[in-house]
C-alpha cells in the first residue's frame, strides 16, 4: 500500500514536470506587476497544465514508472548474477 502511494507521488511529480516543459511562457523583465500584467499568459498557462495533467497522463507515467522500475531491477538482477558467478561469463 506504501509503495503504491510512493509510486503515484512519484508519476504525479513526473507528470508535472513534463507538463511544466510543454506549457513554458516566456519569462517578462516584470516582477510584482507581471501578476496583473500577465494574466492573459498566466490563464493560458494554467490551461496548458490542465491539459497534461488529467488522470490518463498520470496512469500512463504510472505505467511508464512501473517500466522503468522493472527493466532497473532486471539489470540489478543481471549484475549481482555476474558478479556472484564470474566464471560463468567466461
Amino acid at each position: 500500500m506504501v509503495y503504491e502511494k510512493l509510486n503515484e507521488e512519484l508519476a504525479r511529480r513526473r507528470m508535472v514536470a513534463a507538463a511544466r516543459k510543454k506549457c513554458v511562457i516566456p519569462a517578462t523583465d516584470r516582477t510584482f506587476t507581471s501578476v496583473w500584467v500577465c494574466r492573459d499568459q498566466l490563464n493560458a498557462l494554467n490551461d496548458c497544465l490542465k491539459q497534461f495533467t488529467t488522470d490518463e497522463y498520470l496512469q500512463q507515467h504510472l505505467v511508464d514508472l512501473t517500466r522503468d522500475q522493472q527493466l532497473r531491477d532486471e539489470r540489478l538482477q543481471a549484475q549481482a548474477q555476474q558478479t556472484s558467478n564470474p566464471s560463468s561469463t567466461q
